[in-house]
Parts: structure tokens; C-alpha cells; sequence
């Protein structure tokens, strides 16, 4: 059997394995075992989300990872050899003894019904949901059999053996055939259930690495070829500039076997992770019916190609890029493997989908890419990825070194395969990354969506940033107004009014300076770095009022009158308004000299460790204080005191106080123009006390010898 990659390139293809293995193991100080299973996890596409529960420790009972989906159950077992002591210990064959899990997890899943002897907590969280999947499933197919329902369902258990190791010895292999045929058929909770075990090995884990990353048009043999064969089934409607046909699942499946991602490199999406539309396409194919109706059920695919050439009842396309389908075509790639013959053979003659193919040349491809993904829900960022701005955007971020995600799951997929990230040929994952003196590099990362709700606050619409985040790649208005043009001014000036077109008529026609975009984001960092928890805040504020020995009921109506836990819960409702008070300060203070400035404000103030290294320890520190006295350039440290002293002066008004507790939404009532106008009035009042007799606070020495925040700001700003 072919190894499913070019033989030639598996020395290279195991010595990235094992050292993405050893060097993931030594960061983050874990065991060769654990490190397998976790990256193990991720090659095969398994999220570490809600719906995925990992069991691995004492009492596991074999089970290291499991999950579950309509009328399926996904376990996994890993058993990893030690490839930090040994890298060639991979290289072999291993005996039985790897197997001793698959009968203990067997025997766990047909006595789930009975009372539980030594399991942890996990397996007897595992057995409950067991239970309660089998009492959905059986009373599911009581409502079958009632309404007289001809399709049968089965209820299937797909138990996962990965191994590290070239594969089985000859007597382990006829020991795992055996046992596949023992446990075939369970008999859990009173139903008979399918058991599909699977055997991964060495040369699985490599296939699906050199898929992930082949970028060249050379096919799993290693030979030099960008053609892929799709036959026609039945009529097809054919234009210039492209034609629909049905093709046979087995060729798409053939086509990702041969060239791994290469055939997706024209998509906007990353890899999404395994998702409920992913399950139902793998669950689907796994029943005859789901086969030969699939083609009704499936929206297709959408593939683009440079030429096609027809021969008889085929269609020869050159250079396929598929921009809308991965899922669908990697779903089927890695179901067809664990069907049954008969499946396999029925699914290989009736199994079709519909495609749409395209000559690039004929059609916009990024209009073609927004009309047709909708299968799997896509963001509205990632239709909008491809757009120029996006991608200069990414390249200048990368000069700052900060990596720019301006689509879904952007920095998995270019550090799992930086060399052919397509619009940063230079760059490696290294550049966007800060060591630590333990534990796994942190990266530099600003995600594009999250970008735009920080520049929104940053310029005075914090509301419109909080409450209108699915609008933001979907209005043009939002999307011009952060990616297109300057904003001149800030957004308390404009009466908070989102909708005047005064903004636009005034605002520059060019993209805000990549700095001043860094510097909202970072001061919303910084922010959420200094705001403590709900849980730390409420400890302090009981410590401080000794409170200890009261009931909760007696504390909470302690704190309740308490002016510090007040402006605490203002904090943790709204950290975004520090950043509005940031871009208030600046914009008063600069004006839109503000674009110029912003790379020395990164790089020669209180903010520079923050943004090089994503150390906000000496803020922290300063906030911390008894005595704070910070220096000139610390310009965003005494932005934070005055920010926290406008929110306490906020929270000793009594009627504003009452009026916060009788909100359902205390952060939806900070956010409202209405408070915002507030803080910032008391602001511009503070600006003045600056300048006739000073503040006189142990902080504010640089703004009240310069008889005023916004010139101090200014005088900062000159000398820099």
C-alpha cells in the first residue's frame, strides 16, 4: 500500500514530525506522551472545544479523548513512545501490548449500564453522557418505528488507536484483527451499536502532514502533475466562462489523496476544525441512503481552474483551486477510509456532487469566493480577506512585527506552513513571536474583527463597537471608516452621532497609520491587564473593609455602599472606555497629527514594552504603587490614574449609583452616550483645574506643570 506521501520526502516529513513533537514537549514541559497526544489532536483536527472532553490520567480506563455527535461517539487512544530520549524509536514495529486499551474501553462501553468501579471523575462524567446519548438515540427510533419510518438508524462507535510507531508487529496485527472482529458489534445501555476501531500509524501522521503543507504542484508520489480528472454524470450547462456538472465523490477524494491542500490554495478560508456541518457530511456517507441522496442534501463545490480539456464523459482540469468546498472535499477524504466495502463500493458508483467550475481568466474570484461560501457559516471578515487592504494591511503589521489575522484561524495555518504563506514570503512565524524564560512563545497577534472594535472605541463610538460587531465587515460604513479613511476627529466631538455624515465629509481619504491602529488595541490590552477579575476584586474590597467574617449577605450590602467596589464593577463592565479616553485625550491633544506621532508613542513610551515584547509589567507595576509617580513618557500610566479617578468621582454620585444597580445591563448603560458624555465632560473640567491650580495628585506633576492634560499630551508629543 502507497504511503499516502512521496516515499523520498518521508526522511524529511518524520524529522519535522518529531521535532514540531520534541520542541512542543520541551516548551511546555510535558511528557513525550502528553505531547503526542495533544498535537496528535490537532493533526487529526480535533478541537479542543466544549464538545471535545480529553480523560487521559489514572482510572481513565483507557479512554484519553473522546466526543460526541448524532447518533456517533468518537474515542481516542494515543500511545506514544519516548522520542525524546530515542528519535529513532519511532522508526519500529510495536507488539500487542499497545492494544491492552481496546478490550478495557469495550468492555467500559458494554457494562455503561452498570454501577462504576475504579474511574475518575471524567469517565464517570463520560458513562452519564453515554447513557443519556443511547436514551436520545432509543427514544429517537421508537418515533421511527411509530411513525412507520422506513430508513433505519444505527448508532456507531469510532474508536481511534494512534500509534507513534512505524505500525504492528505481525502478531499485534493479527491480534487488532481480532479484535476488530470481537468487538464489531456492542451491545451499550440495552442497543446494538456499530464499533469501526481504527488503527493510525507513523505513516498516517505523515500524510497527513505533507497534505497540509504541499504547496507544489507534484501529486503523493512525488510526481510533477496539476491536472485532476472528474467525471460527468448526467447533463452539464456549459458557458464561456465556466460549466455545472455533477462529478463522483470518489474523484474530489481522489484529487485531495494525490495533491493534499494544494487544491485549496485559492481559498480565502483557512482550515475550519472539525464542525457540526463536518460531522453530518461524515455521518451521511456512512448509510446508503445518505450516499445516494447526498448530491440533494450538499451544496457542492466551487472550483476554478486555468484550463479543462473534455475526453469522452471526463473533463480534464489544469491547476484546480477549490474556493468554496474544503469541507465538504476533506470531509469525504477522511470518512471514505473507514467505510465498509460494501459502502465503499456503493459510495464509489452513487456518492455525487454538484461543481461549478470556472476559468480564472472569465470570473472575479474573490466576487465568486463571497457568492458562493455559505455552507459552513463564514464569517463576513473572511469574505472580505482577499480585499486589497487587507492584505497590505498584513504587510505592514508584519513590519511593525505583529501578525495581521485578517481571516479565520489565519496564524494556525501560516505557522503550521510559513514558507508558502502567499502575501508574506519573508516572514516566518519566529518573527511575530516573544520568548519567555518559561513556557511556549507568545505571539504578536491582532486579530482583524477585534481590530476594528478597538479603533471604534479608540475614536469615540465604543457603543457602536460593543453593540454592532456583526455589522462590522457587512455596512460599508463601518468597514470604509476603520480600513479606508482618517477619522479627524474624535467621536465625543461629533455628539457621539454614528450616523453623521459630517464624519466622512471631514475625515481623510486615505487608511489610518498602522501605529495609531496598534496603539487602540494595546491600550485595550492594557486595560484588561489592570482590571482585576470579578472574583479578585470582590476578595480585595472584603480584605479591605473586613469584611471576612460576614455572611454574603451582609458583605454584599457592605460593598454595595462602597465607592471603591463600585467604580471596580464600572471597570470590569467597561474596560473599552479607557480606550475611548486614550483616543479622546490624543485626538484633543494632536489632532490628526495623531497619525504621525503614533510610531514614537509605540516606541518611546510606557507603551514601547508592550508593544515589543507584550510586557505590561512596569504599567502594572506603577498602577499598583502606594506612591505613583510616573515619569513624562509614561504618558498611557497617568492616562490610566486619571481614567480610574473620573470613574471613582462617577461612583460617589448617589443618583448615578442607584441608577447603575437598576440596570440589566450595567455595560450596555456605561456604553451609552449619555455616561460617555459624562466621564469625558469631567475630563475637559479636569483639563482646566490643570490649568488654574493643578489637579495636585501624587500623578499628575507632568499635567499640572503643564497646566493642562491635552498639553501636556502635546508637549510629549513635540519632544519625542
Amino acid at each position: 500500500m502507497e504511503p499516502g506521501y512521496p516515499e523520498g520526502q518521508r526522511t524529511n516529513l518524520l524529522r519535522g514530525l518529531l521535532s514540531e513533537l520534541t520542541r512542543f514537549a520541551e516548551t511546555e514541559g510535558i511528557s513525550h506522551n502528553v505531547a503526542f497526544r495533544q498535537q496528535a489532536l490537532e493533526w487529526l483536527g480535533v478541537a479542543a472545544d466544549d464538545e471535545t472532553y480529553q480523560t487521559d490520567g489514572a482510572g481513565d480506563r483507557g479512554i484519553d479523548c473522546y466526543r460526541f455527535s448524532n447518533d456517533a461517539l468518537e474515542i481516542y487512544q494515543f500511545k506514544s513512545q519516548d522520542f525524546l530520549s530515542d528519535v529513532d524509536c519511532v522508526a519500529g514495529n510495536v507488539g500487542v501490548g499497545m492494544l491492552a486499551d481496546v478490550p478495557r474501553i469495550a468492555t467500559l462501553l458494554s457494562t455503561a449500564n452498570q454501577p462504576l468501579k475504579e474511574a475518575n471523575r471524567q469517565i464517570k462524567q463520560f458513562v452519564k453522557q453515554l447513557q443519556g446519548a443511547m436514551r436520545t438515540f432509543q427514544q429517537a427510533e421508537q418515533a421511527i418505528d411509530e411513525a412507520n419510518d422506513i430508513e433505519q438508524r444505527t448508532f456507531t462507535v469510532v474508536l481511534t488507536l494512534a500509534v507513534l510507531a512505524n505500525g504492528l508487529s505481525a502478531q499485534a496485527r493479527e491480534e487488532f484483527e481480532s479484535l476488530r472482529h470481537k468487538h464489531a458489534l456492542l451491545s451499550v445501555c440495552g442497543t446494538d451499536v456499530l464499533c469501526d476501531i481504527r488503527l493510525l500509524t507513523l505513516d498516517d501522521f505523515l500524510s497527513m502532514r505533507w497534505k497540509t503543507q504541499n504547496v507544489t504542484w507534484r501529486d503523493s508520489r512525488g510526481k510533477n502533475d496539476d491536472n485532476i480528472s472528474l467525471r460527468i454524470e448526467g447533463p452539464a450547462i456549459s458557458d464561456r466562462a465556466g460549466m455545472v456538472f455533477y462529478t463522483r465523490a470518489i474523484d474530489l477524494v481522489d484529487a485531495y489523496s494525490r495533491f493534499g491542500y494544494r487544491i485549496f490554495e485559492p481559498n480565502v478560508r483557512c482550515e475550519i476544525r472539525r464542525s457540526s456541518v463536518n460531522r453530518e457530511i461524515s455521518a451521511q456517507v456512512k448509510t446508503l441512503k445518505g450516499i445516494k441522496d447526498f448530491k440533494h442534501l450538499n451544496n457542492g463545490v466551487t472550483i476554478v481552474c486555468e484550463t479543462r480539456s473534455k475526453n469522452g464523459n471526463s473533463i480534464r482540469v489544469k491547476r484546480p483551486g477549490v474556493v468554496n468546498g474544503l469541507q465538504t472535499v476533506s470531509t469525504l477524504a477522511s470518512t471514505y477510509g473507514s467505510l465498509s466495502a460494501e459502502l465503499k463500493h456503493t459510495f464509489d458508483d452513487d456518492c455525487h456532487v454538484l461543481v461549478r467550475l470556472y476559468f480564472k481568466d472569465k470570473i472575479s474570484v474573490p466576487s465568486l469566493v463571497k457568492a458562493t461560501n455559505n455552507q459552513n457559516p463564514m464569517e463576513p471578515r473572511n469574505l472580505r480577506s482577499n480585499d486589497d487592504e487587507q492584505i497590505v494591511f498584513e504587510r505592514l503589521f508584519a513590519e511593525q512585527g505583529w501578525f495581521y489575522e485578517r481571516k479565520q484561524f489565519a496564524w494556525d495555518a501560516f505557522a503550521q506552513d510559513e514558507a508558502s504563506w502567499p502575501t508574506l514570503k519573508n516572514k516566518r512565524k519566529k518573527n511575530f513571536q516573544v520568548k519567555l524564560v518559561q513556557g511556549r512563545p507568545i505571539t504578536k497577534l491582532i486579530d482583524n474583527q477585534d481590530l476594528m472594535q478597538t479603533w471604534l472605541s479608540f475614536c469615540g463610538f465604543v457603543n457602536e463597537a460593543v453593540q454592532r460587531r456583526r455589522d462590522f465587515f457587512v455596512i460599508d460604513r463601518f468597514y470604509d471608516r476603520v480600513f479606508k479613511s482618517r477619522i479627524n476627529q474624535h467621536g465625543y466631538d461629533y455628539e457621539f452621532q454614528w450616523g453623521s455624515s459630517k464624519i466622512d465629509d471631514e475625515a481623510s481619504p486615505e487608511a489610518p497609520a498602522v501605529s495609531a491602529l496598534i496603539i487602540s488595541h494595546l491600550t485595550y490590552r492594557l486595560a484588561n491587564s489592570l482590571i482585576p477579575s470579578s472574583r479578585e476584586h470582590r476578595q480585595q474590597c472584603i480584605a479591605r473593609l473586613g469584611l471576612g467574617g460576614k455572611t454574603r449577605e451582609e458583605q454584599d450590602l457592605a460593598l454595595n455602599d462602597d465607592t471603591l467596589w463600585l467604580a471596580g464593577l464600572i471597570r470590569s463592565a467597561a474596560p473599552m472606555l479607557f480606550t475611548e479616553l486614550c483616543g479622546f485625550v490624543l485626538f484633543r491633544s494632536l489632532g490628526t497629527q495623531l497619525y504621525s506621532v503614533a510610531p514614537k508613542l509605540l516606541t518611546k513610551t510606557d507603551l514601547e514594552p508592550i508593544f515589543s515584547r507584550l510586557d505590561d509589567s512596569a504599567v502594572e507595576h506603577l498602577a499598583h504603587s502606594d506612591s505613583p509617580a510616573p515619569k513624562e513618557n509614561e504618558i498611557f500610566s497617568q492616562l490610566w490614574f486619571v481614567f480610574n479617578d473620573l470613574v471613582e468621582r462617577l461612583a460617589e454620585d448617589q443618583a448615578w449609583r442607584s441608577s447603575f444597580f437598576q440596570q440589566s445591563s450595567r455595560p450596555r448603560f456605561m456604553y451609552s452616550p449619555e455616561t460617555r458624555k459624562r466621564l469625558l465632560k469631567n475630563l475637559e473640567q479636569y483639563d482646566k483645574t490643570c490649568a488654574s491650580r493643578g489637579l495636585k495628585m501624587v500623578w499628575s506633576e507632568h499635567f499640572d506643570q503643564s497646566k493642562g492634560v491635552f498639553k501636556s499630551v502635546s508637549k510629549l508629543a513635540k519632544s519625542l
